[in-house]
Order: structure tokens, then C-alpha cells, then sequence
């Protein structure tokens, strides 16, 4: 549900709703910062403090700025988010449970290795991929039969009758390598006919 619709059924545009504030109240110059005022006054002491983590991560603003320019508050005052109710639950559920804010990692210094140190590492990894090799030795050669080049063909067939890939499109390197062919709509490769 739109929260803004016209006579037409469509959306709002910026100024359909600039034009409708202003013969609402003429007398008044109302804009985006006085919306975002109204609304942010309205929930501030209404939501916890990751709800307004929330809100101004939507409003592309920070807390302290939704604070100290939008929320409408004794100037005086120094910035205080411990009034802010920490554990109660929201009202109504105004923003998206699934919207959260960009968490930036912080970044770690990789200090830089001597020619020794490198070399240990270089044999150290070299040794392990070794042992790896000689613990999964069959393991590995039977993965590496299912994924034989060879038996490529059968994908191109598989998604050439399925129309995933325009028998067309393909190369013809490709159709020669696979022994492909497309007779009346009936593809198939000379490694299995049958297939």
C-alpha cells in the first residue's frame, strides 16, 4: 500500500505534493526538512535506539543530525541519546525488519614479511596442499572423472534441448570438439547417440 497515491492511481511526484501542501496551506512554505521534522518529532521518544539507527539510516542522515536539526527539542540542551527507551518494543512496525544498516569492517594492517618468512610460509603451504593431496588422493580422482572435460558434451546437449543455450549460438569450435549436431529439432553428440 502507497502511502501517497494521485486521482490517477500513481505515485506522487515531488511536486504533486509540493502543489498539494501549498493549497493546503498557503500561507506556509512547507519542504522536505519540515516533513522529515514533523515525522522524526513525531517517533523519536516512540522508537528504541536500533529502531532510530533505522530511520536515519533510511533518511540518509546520522542520529545526532536527526536530533539536533529534525527533532524538535530545547537548542540548549547537549546531544542525549540516553533518554532514548532501549528495550520496548515499537508501536507499529513502520520500518522493514530486514533493513539494516552498512556495518564498515574495520580494516586490519597486514605487516610485511621478510624473504625468509615469506619462503617458510610458500614451503609450509606447499607441504600442506601435499599431505591434503596424498589424504584425498582417490576421493579426488574420481571428482575429477565426473568433472572430465570430456564429458562436457552432455551439458551442451542437456541445455540445448532445453533451450537454456540457442543450439545456434554455440561455436562452431565447440559443436566440432563435442561432435554436436541438430537434426529436426533432435540434438545430440557422437559420444553417445543415445544420450
Amino acid at each position: 500500500m502507497e502511502l501517497f497515491i494521485n486521482s490517477s492511481n500513481n505515485k506522487y511526484t515531488a511536486k504533486s505534493l509540493q502543489r498539494a501542501l501549498y493549497e493546503l496551506l498557503p500561507d506556509k512554505n512547507i519542504g522536505v526538512n519540515s516533513i522529515r521534522s514533523a515525522f522524526v518529532s513525531y517517533w523519536w521518544n516512540k522508537l528504541n535506539r536500533i529502531q532510530i539507527d533505522r530511520v536515519a539510516y533510511i533518511m540518509r542522515t546520522s542520529v545526532s543530525t536527526m536530533q539536533q536539526s529534525y527533532y524538535k527539542q530545547d537548542k540548549t540542551e547537549p546531544l542525549n541519546l540516553e533518554f532514548v527507551k532501549k528495550e520496548e518494543p515499537a508501536p507499529a512496525p513502520i520500518i522493514k525488519e530486514d533493513v539494516k544498516p552498512i556495518v564498515i569492517k574495520e580494516i586490519k594492517l597486514v605487516k610485511k614479511l621478510t624473504d625468509e618468512q615469506r619462503e617458510e610460509k610458500h614451503e609450509k603451504r606447499l607441504k600442506y596442499h601435499k599431505s591434503f593431496y596424498d589424504k584425498n588422493k582417490e576421493q579426488m580422482k574420481e571428482q575429477a572423472k565426473i568433472n572430465d572435460k570430456a564429458n562436457y558434451w552432455r551439458r551442451y546437449v542437456r541445455e540445448a534441448r532445453s533451450n537454456a543455450v540457442n543450439f545456434d549460438n554455440i561455436k562452431a569450435a565447440t559443436i566440432i570438439k563435442y561432435k554436436l549436431h541438430n537434426e529436426k529439432g533432435r540434438i545430440w553428440s557422437d559420444f553417445d547417440p543415445n544420450y
